[in-house]
């Protein structure tokens, strides 16, 4: 049983995957077995939303003091910031809700040299469109969560912590755990005494780390950049949002590329070779220089050329 996320990267966790191949690996996204979402996920799949449509997420906190050595705010340590750290929880809440997330597409801001302190990510579960923002330099608090179908939507608000779910016929009010983890663990010890189904699993694990990976990879290189490259890859993040245009489409794949095992996740990304703005301005590859390039990355190399 161990913390969350698993590890800093998708590809540390299905390393970890391979290394209990055998045996069970559990990890502490406890709010798959919070009374509250277990509620929440049988009503959706019962219909009581109709067909899904949408789901979005917000969440925004107000910056608070610095503390001494926050493991958080070094990426090497922790693979990004507290996006990582607290976002992963949503991430992995939605898939438990609603299933994994695919063509995920996202981006994320900081300050130079410094983890991400703010992500903007798109996504679909099949036919399902989603969003999910974070900002750690909010003016305002808010947590929320909202999920729509044809036959109207449900809230919930404080998300992560709070006590209601919010349908258009009424209120539901679902007491907190205490202590937090109680229902996981209690959900893992039956799952090692007689077999049974826990929800937290490696593989759900690793699938969250994906959908972090797609956003956390731009803030972990783009602290190893040239300040000339910078602006460049932020303009490039910018417009991969939008997938509007050739333009969004190769920054798409750039990104992707950017973001280990994020390729395939994030839309139009590809899981080899190179990904170009027009003119060649900027690339990622796994190798040699594309020709007619002027920044490029290299993955073997792991630095910038």
């Amino acid at each position: 049983y161990v913390e969350k996320p698993a590890a800093r990267t998708a590809k540390e966790c299905e390393t970890m995957e391979r290394a209990f191949s055998k045996l069970p690996l559990f990890v502490a996204y406890y709010r798959r077995a919070y009374p509250r979402f277990v509620k929440l996920k049988q009503d959706l799949a019962a219909g009581r939303l109709g067909t899904i449509q949408s789901v979005s997420y917000v969440f925004a906190r107000r910056p608070g003091p610095p503390r001494v050595c926050d493991w958080r705010l070094d990426a090497e340590r922790s693979g990004g910031g507290k996006f990582v750290d607290i976002g992963s929880h949503a991430l992995d809440l939605i898939d438990f809700l609603l299933g994994p997330l695919e063509r995920v597409r996202a981006s994320a801001r900081g300050p130079a040299g410094q983890v991400e302190t703010k992500v903007e990510m798109h996504f679909r579960i099949g036919k399902i469109d989603g969003t999910a923002t974070w900002n750690f330099e909010a003016s305002e608090a808010e947590d929320l969560l909202v999920v729509t179908g044809s036959a109207g939507s449900v809230r919930a608000p404080s998300a992560m912590n709070g006590r209601e779910l919010v349908w258009a016929d009424g209120v539901e009010t679902y007491d907190p755990p205490d202590p937090v983890q109680l229902p996981l663990v209690t959900k893992v010890v039956d799952a090692i005494l007689d077999g049974s189904e826990c929800p937290s699993t490696a593989t759900s694990s690793t699938r969250t780390s994906r959908a972090i990976d797609a956003a956390g990879g731009f803030a972990q290189v783009a602290q190893r950049l040239p300040d000339a490259i910078k602006p460049a890859l932020e303009r490039a993040t910018n417009v991969s949002q939008h997938g509007s245009n050739k333009l969004a489409k190769c920054a798409g794949k750039l990104l992707a590329q950017l973001s280990e095992k994020a390729a395939g996740q994030i839309e139009g990304g590809a899981g080899a070779g190179a990904a170009a703005a027009p003119g060649g301005s900027l690339v990622y590859t796994a190798g040699r220089r594309p020709q007619g390039c002027k920044f490029w990355f290299s993955r073997q190399a792991a630095s910038t050329k």
